[in-house]
């Protein structure tokens, strides 16, 4: 039970997922200071982190490049398991709070934000959805064939939730 709640944690960090796509840039080190830096966290939490990711093979060195590289390929948890379903909502609020310091503090020219807000067939959703991960899907495809040389990492996110009152099985309730 220890060992699987050291993987929640491990899941709902943001962090970890960062140092992940760091792993990516060519030039970078794994070393706490590195990744402190990078992500601007703490010293001894990057530490942790990377510890972490060790002690559950999320990542392991190649001996070939003499790097430490990711070991969980392209998906690194899946959204269906209801067994991280807490994890995952942990990790939706801490990208939320890392969005909105990033439009408070991070100059315009560096970052992009935008919202839509639109009337929907909700029984549509699942269809919609499909759109958007096929669409998240290629642009992911795109950027990492365009990015011969990373040097950040960066976020995306993509969301639909209602604003509006949500009626359940799409059925307005008489007054």
């Amino acid at each position: 039970m220890h060992t699987q709640m050291r993987q929640f944690q491990l899941i709902k960090q943001i962090e970890s997922y960062a140092i992940l796509e760091l792993l990516e840039i060519e030039d970078f080190s794994l070393n706490a200071n590195d990744v402190s830096s990078a992500l601007q966290i703490d010293l001894e939490f990057s530490e942790y982190l990377i510890e972490l990711l060790k002690s559950h093979n999320w990542i392991k060195y190649d001996s070939n490049s003499k790097k430490w590289k990711s070991a969980l390929g392209q998906t690194t948890t899946d959204p269906l398991c209801e067994k991280t379903k807490d994890a995952r909502i942990m990790l939706m609020k801490s990208i939320l709070n890392k969005s909105l310091h990033s439009y408070l503090s991070i100059p315009r020219e560096y970052r992009s934000h935008y919202a839509r807000t639109f009337a929907i067939d909700r029984r549509l959703l699942n269809q919609y959805i499909e759109k958007v991960r096929a669409f998240t899907t290629e642009l992911e495809k795109w950027i990492v064939e365009h990015s011969q040389e990373p040097n950040e990492v960066y976020q995306i996110q993509f969301g639909m939730y209602p604003i509006s009152y949500f009626y359940k099985n799409s059925e307005k309730k008489e007054a």
